[in-house]
C-alpha cells in the first residue's frame, strides 16, 4: 500500500456515473490547486466500469478502465478508493474488501452507510483505515463534519431537513404552477432530477436513510430503519395543493429527528410548514438541514443536494481529508453505540381530507377525534365531481400513531369514505 502523504496518492473511482464523472472532472480541472493543498499529486490509477464498450460523454483515457473489481483491491499503488456506485450491492461488498486491503474508502452511498454502518466501521476501524460519508446526505451541503466539530460544544436536541432535492423539486412545482403531480414527476425525469424509477425519492426511501445517518452522527445512536415512520408524496393531490396555499402554507418532504427523554422520535413524511418557516422558502432540488444545539440554537445549512459537481466537491473534499489521514470519517465505534428507541411523542395538528359520496365520513371523523380527545379545528367541504365530495379538516394535535388509527378506522368505518389522507402541519 502507498504510504498518505507520499507526492502520489493512487484513486479508484468505483462508478462512472453522476457522481464518479463529478469527481473525475474537479480532479483533472482542479488538479494543481489540490496538489498545492495536500502537498501531493492526485491521480486516478483506475476507473471501475460495468461495461467497457459503452460510449461515454467524458475524457477519461480507455487504460483506466475496468470492469473487474480485483484489480483495484490488489493494486498497492491505490491508496484511497471512491464509492460512487449507489445501491447495496456489490457497493457494500467493494466497500469492505477496500477496507480489508487497507485502502481508505470515500462513499456518497447513502443506502448502504444507512443499512451497515456497523459492519462497515468495523470494518475500518480492524484495518486501521477510515470510511468519509460526508456526500452521503446533503450533496454539495457541508453537514457531517459540521455535526463532528463545528458543533461539538452542543447537546443537539433535533436535525430536521429537506434532504431529497427530487421531491422538493415536484412539491415547489405543483405549488407554483399549480400542475399535476404525474405532470411535475415526468418533467423532473426529463430534466434528470428523477430516475426512470423513482420509488426511492417518491416514496420517501432516500430521504430515509439520509435522516437515519444524520441521527447517528447527531446522537450518537443507531436508527432502526425498520421502526422510523416513511411516507412519500405519491397520495398529495391538487386539492391539498389547493388547501396548503390558501392556508398559508409550504409543502415539504421533511425528516426530523428529534431527543425525547426516552428515545428519538424519527420520521420521514410530507409537512404543511407556515411560510415564515427557515425550511419553507427552500425550492426547488436545493437541500437544506436545520439543526438544533442547546448552546448555539438553530443554525441551518443549505445549498444544492445534489447533482455531478456538488456532490463531486464534497467527495474530494473527503478525499483530501483522507490524504491528510484525519479521522473525520463520520462514522461512529458501533460498539459504543446503542440502536435507539423510536418513540412517538411529538404530537402536531393533522389536515385530513376525505374523498367519498358524502359528508358522513366527517361525522365519523369527529367521534374518532373526541375519542382520542382531539377535536376538529377547522372544516371546508368542496364539490369534487359528481357524486363525490371532499371534506378538509385541521385537527387538533395529534400524535402520529393517533393519527394513523384515525385514517384506518375511518377507512373501516365508512364505506363510502373513500380516500382518506393526511399531512402532518408543523415539524
Amino acid at each position: 500500500m502507498e504510504e498518505l502523504g507520499s507526492k502520489e496518492i493512487g484513486i479508484a473511482i468505483l462508478g462512472l456515473g453522476t457522481v464518479g464523472s463529478g469527481v473525475w472532472d474537479i480532479l483533472q480541472q482542479k488538479s494543481r490547486q489540490l496538489q498545492e493543498k495536500t502537498g501531493c499529486k492526485l491521480k486516478v490509477r483506475r476507473v471501475l466500469v460495468n461495461d467497457l464498450n459503452k460510449q461515454r460523454n467524458i475524457l477519461v483515457p480507455e487504460e483506466l478502465f475496468t470492469d473487474d473489481f480485483e484489480v483495484i483491491r490488489q493494486d498497492d499503488g491505490i491508496s484511497i478508493v471512491v464509492e460512487a456506485m449507489g445501491g447495496v450491492n456489490p457497493a457494500y461488498e467493494y466497500i469492505t474488501a477496500s477496507l480489508q486491503a487497507k485502502k481508505q474508502v470515500v462513499t456518497a452511498n447513502k443506502e448502504v452507510m444507512a443499512k451497515h454502518s456497523q459492519e462497515i466501521s468495523a470494518a475500518a476501524k480492524a484495518n486501521g483505515v477510515h470510511v468519509f460519508i460526508e456526500a452521503c446526505v446533503g450533496g454539495g451541503i457541508p453537514i457531517i463534519q459540521p455535526l463532528e466539530e463545528c458543533l461539538a460544544a452542543n447537546d443537539i436536541l433535533s436535525v430536521a431537513g429537506i434532504i431529497n432535492g427530487t421531491t422538493n423539486y415536484i412539491l415547489t412545482k405543483m405549488i407554483q404552477e399549480k400542475s399535476s403531480f404525474g405532470e411535475v414527476l415526468r418533467e423532473a425525469q426529463e430534466f434528470g432530477y428523477a430516475e426512470s424509477d423513482p420509488t426511492a425519492d417518491i416514496e420517501g426511501y432516500d430521504a430515509l436513510y439520509k435522516i437515519a445517518l444524520l441521527a447517528e452522527k447527531a446522537f450518537k445512536k443507531r436508527v432502526p430503519l425498520h421502526s422510523v415512520y416513511r411516507e412519500g408524496i405519491t397520495h398529495f393531490r391538487e386539492v391539498d395543493r389547493c388547501f396548503a396555499e390558501e392556508a398559508g402554507y409550504a409543502v415539504k418532504l421533511i425528516g426530523t429527528a428529534i431527543r425525547k427523554e426516552d428515545g428519538l422520535d424519527v420520521r420521514v413524511q410530507p409537512v404543511f410548514l407556515p411560510r415564515e418557516h427557515a425550511l419553507a422558502s427552500i425550492h426547488g432540488v436545493k437541500n437544506a438541514v436545520l439543526v438544533k444545539g442547546d448552546a448555539v440554537g438553530e443554525v441551518m445549512f443549505s445549498g444544492p443536494g445534489a447533482g455531478s459537481l456538488p456532490t463531486g466537491s464534497a467527495v474530494v473534499a473527503d478525499i483530501l481529508r483522507a490524504v491528510k489521514q484525519q479521522d473525520m470519517s463520520g462514522l461512529i465505534d458501533q460498539k459504543a453505540i446503542e440502536d435507539v428507541q423510536i418513540v412517538d411523542s411529538h404530537r402536531a395538528p393533522y389536515y385530513i381530507r376525505l374523498t367519498g359520496e358524502s359528508t358522513a365520513g366527517l361525522m365519523v371523523l369527529y367521534e374518532l377525534l373526541k375519542e382520542q380527545q382531539a377535536s376538529v379545528c377547522r372544516f371546508e367541504s368542496l364539490q369534487a365531481e359528481p357524486g363525490k365530495r371532499q371534506c378538509m379538516a385541521v385537527t387538533s394535535p395529534l400524535s402520529e400513531k393517533q393519527k394513523q388509527r384515525i385514517v384506518h378506522d375511518l377507512k373501516k368505518e365508512r364505506a363510502d369514505a373513500g380516500t382518506v389522507y393526511a399531512v402532518r402541519i408543523g415539524i
